[in-house]
């Protein structure tokens, strides 16, 4: 049998745009709005409280404390997103698909992430305690961080086990105990950090990070593993060599990927904090993408919702259905994210003025980057086309690798034009490149075959 999601050499007949389009306002309607309606929940939990988290602490503690904690936030987050490597994404991506045909192999994904996990996180955590001294001297150039470092080095210990867990409940589709978890996280997080902040200032502040990882860890792994149970998966099957392939071919380019991404936004980051006013940029720096990222989660919770079925889809070798997915999820999220821009566009201002009255002065920062999230919308909804496809290695080297680097330069240059909004510019401009790259990454590998519903190959 001719497996038609691998075959770079098949075509494919025209279809109505039109129908393809009512057809899947109806998919849409069953298969990606329950678990868009859960994962608004999720948004209004986890970024909401993240949100109002950051305007408390930046008036209790001030602008340039408040920038030491975001750097903290953004190492956390770095270190985190690089100590996981691909087990988020893997773990969304195989369950999902092993549900449909292979559910006797999903314990032992599960377990190569689980394993993959525990040793990236404990690499990272050791490495950034043993680090910390040399990092926020020579690094960041501010000899006060070193403690706060440490304390961040606890946090990725048991950040890190959250991300292969959260995906593998995305892949179960259980998105309504995502949004029980993300109310926890997002209640755990504000409590602790406004607390902390409250009783120890910038210290307590980072030690509520600690405790808002813990807390959120200990959650999620008792929910992933009553979703377990339900689905009857109690303990791991040896994998074969093909599924073996399937993974590493996968996870292993994905995995390159964050060890390229991660440490260019933070290399951006801390670019950002050794320059004059270093402290106070990083503030606005922060807070400007946090907005941004406010914006951004609607459609990216649609991009998992919609990632989910689509590997379902895909498992099931549903080419119908997996069209009428992408197509509903795509439409659904460029008009939001095109509205939502806009509005936060013109109230740019009040938004940054709740921060305080000094960070009216990011506003124009705030605004090139909700144009780049318009674009970096489309990217990341078409990039599921290449995930889909398992084109990791086309993705590492055509796609990421020029982005995120770009991202970097394009900074350094931007910076010295534009000031702090330099960094805005250069991610503008990095996104739209990777736009373009990964059109051309599907244009190479003819993927037009998965978006309609009528084919025929060129050879068997």
């Amino acid at each position: 049998m001719v497996d038609i999601w691998s075959q770079p050499n098949a075509y494919v007949m025209p279809y109505n745009i039109t129908h393809a389009l009512t057809r899947g306002r109806l998919v849409f309607r069953h298969q990606l709005l329950k678990g868009l309606s859960w994962n608004l929940l999720s948004i209004f939990f986890l970024q909401g409280s993240m949100f109002v988290t950051g305007i408390i602490v930046a008036r209790m503690i001030g602008m340039e404390a408040f920038g030491v904690y975001g750097l903290m936030l953004m190492t956390l987050m770095t270190l985190t997103g690089v100590a996981q490597g691909s087990s988020g994404i893997v773990a969304t991506k195989f369950v999902a698909e092993g549900l449909a045909d292979k559910p006797h192999r999903v314990a032992g994904v599960l377990r190569i992430c689980a394993v993959a996990t525990a040793i990236g996180g404990i690499c990272c955590a050791i490495m950034l305690w043993a680090g910390a001294p040399f990092i926020a001297d020579e690094v960041l150039q501010k000899s006060r961080v070193e403690p706060y470092l440490r304390l961040v080095s606890i946090a990725v210990l048991f950040q890190v086990f959250i991300v292969y867990q959260h995906g593998a409940l995305q892949g179960f589709g259980a998105f309504k105990r995502l949004a029980i978890v993300s109310g926890i996280a997002g209640f755990l997080h504000c409590g602790a950090s406004v607390i902390g902040a409250a009783v120890n200032g910038l210290e307590g502040a980072v030690q509520g990070l600690v405790v808002a990882a813990i807390g959120r860890a200990i959650v999620t792994s008792f929910i992933l593993r009553q979703t377990l149970a339900e689905h009857g998966i109690k303990r791991s099957s040896s994998m074969n060599k093909e599924e073996w392939r399937q993974i590493w071919t996968f996870a292993l380019p994905s995995t390159l990927a964050g060890y390229v991404t991660l440490p260019c936004l933070w290399a951006v980051t801390i670019f950002v904090a050794r320059q004059t006013d270093g402290l106070a940029w990083s503030a606005l720096f922060l807070v400007s993408h946090q907005i941004k990222q406010a914006v951004l989660q609607l459609p990216a919770l649609l991009n998992v919702v919609s990632f989910s079925a689509l590997s379902r889809a895909k498992g099931q070798s549903d080419k119908v259905g997996f069209r009428e997915i992408f197509i509903s999820g795509f439409v659904i999220s460029f008009v939001f994210i095109v509205l939502i821009a806009v509005i936060t566009a013109v109230i740019a201002p009040e938004i940054l003025s709740l921060f305080g009255h000094n960070f009216i002065e990011g506003v124009t920062l705030l605004r090139i980057l909700l144009l780049a999230a318009v674009l970096e919308t489309v990217a990341n909804f078409t990039y599921q086309l290449v995930q889909s496809r398992g084109s990791m290695w086309h993705s590492f080297f055509i796609i990421l690798v020029p982005r995120d680097v770009g991202y970097l330069v394009f900074t350094v240059a931007g910076v010295t034009i534009w000031g702090l909004n330099g960094t805005g510019v250069a991610y503008l401009a990095s996104h739209a490149a990777g736009l373009l790259l990964t059109l051309l990454v599907l244009r190479l590998t003819r993927f037009s075959v998965i978006l309609n519903s009528s084919f025929k190959l060129k050879s068997t």
